[in-house]
């Protein structure tokens, strides 16, 4: 400009109408390293704005002298909640404090409340017997949740999570796990990484997730739905439903091959295909098929190329395909889904088709 002998221009430039209400420079070693250099700044979302912004702590990372690097990073969100019509915020972060330990404080406008953030590397979070809602951070934890009806998430590290008497919703986060739902009805979630599921008594709900997990049912009438990669599916006692779905189209990585280890008939087990994923199936949702010849069972894994099923089954090795160009060789964009390891004598009914 005309009138400006001399201009700087500013080492970060921030998102308009997020107002930066407290700052922070950071070189503890407490937080994992990508935080070791640089400074935490709260946002509050700034009034009259149109677009939802601030409302969230961000993190300004520095070179080796010591100099912002001229970009910032979301360190903490989810106090905006966009979803709303119109969104709604339960938090404005506009204070920090860094305390001797590492950990970093930050002031709750909106709630008059002080929250702690820090980086555990190992904890033992152990519940009340009422309904407990925690998480554990980023190293190899254990949740233990008790009584009550529970929810654990493990996130980062290899973490152990135990729900105890009640009806649980465990999450196991990121990396490798251990969910245990323990007695009552629980909900089971891998996540990512290769997990191991434990339903144990009631009627559970384990949805792997990624990577290639194990779930285990236990007693009750469990659903097993083992989520991409190669996972093992052992129901246990009584019905018990391994589910099929991706809530798309069939792709072979979103579904892996699964193992079955103990599909029983005479206990009243059903294999569940979701027609959102099964697109090539004509028949009616409900049990069985209702179009005779969509399944078949082959001798060969061969013939199950060729075959004019849909769903076809070898008795010999008791693989299980999903043969969408039906007669044309091979399977199109369709595959082998799953193994049944006891190899028993599958038949139509032992399906349920859903809708």
């Amino acid at each position: 400009p005309d009138f400006v002998a001399e201009t700087q221009t500013p080492d970060v430039l921030f998102q308009a109408h997020s107002v930066p209400l407290g700052l922070q420079f950071y070189d503890a070693e407490t937080f994992p390293e990508e935080y070791h250099n640089g400074a935490f700044v709260a946002f509050r979302g700034g009034f009259g704005r149109q677009e939802p912004t601030g409302s969230k702590i961000v993190f300004v990372p520095f070179d080796e002298n010591g100099n912002a690097t001229g970009v910032y990073q979301d360190f903490l969100t989810g106090f905006l909640d966009v979803s709303a019509q119109p969104e709604t915020t339960w938090a404005n972060p506009v204070g920090l404090q860094v305390l001797p330990d590492g950990s970093l404080l930050f002031t709750d406008q909106g709630n008059n409340r002080i929250y702690r953030i820090q980086f555990p590397e190992n904890e033992t979070i152990e519940g009340t017997n009422d309904n407990d809602n925690f998480q554990s951070g980023e190293g190899d934890d254990e949740l233990f949740g008790r009584r009550g009806s529970d929810r654990l998430t493990g996130n980062g590290g290899d973490d152990t999570l135990i729900g105890g008497v009640g009806r649980d919703t465990l999450n196991g986060g990121r990396d490798d796990d251990t969910v245990n739902g323990g007695p009552d009805r629980d909900k089971l979630f891998g996540k990512s990484g290769n997990d191991l599921l434990l339903g144990r008594s009631g009627n559970d709900i384990l949805l792997g997730g990624e990577g290639e997990d194990t779930l285990e049912g236990g007693i009750g009438r469990d659903r097993l739905n083992g989520g991409a990669g190669n996972d093992q599916l052992t129901g246990g006692g009584s019905i018990d439903r391994f589910i099929f779905n991706t809530n798309q189209e069939f792709q072979t990585e979103d579904v892996g091959i699964d193992a079955i280890t103990d599909f029983s008939q005479t206990q009243g087990d059903i294999i569940l295909l979701d027609l959102t994923t099964f697109t090539a199936i004509d028949s009616e949702s409900g049990t069985g098929f209702s179009i005779n010849n969509e399944f078949d069972t082959v001798t060969n894994d061969q013939e199950a190329g060729t075959s004019e099923a849909v769903i076809v089954y070898n008795s010999e090795n008791g693989n299980l395909f999903y043969n969408p160009n039906v007669n044309q060789t091979g399977f199109g964009d369709g595959g082998q889904f799953a193994t049944l390891t006891n190899i028993p004598l599958l038949e139509a009914e032992d399906f349920v088709l859903r809708s």
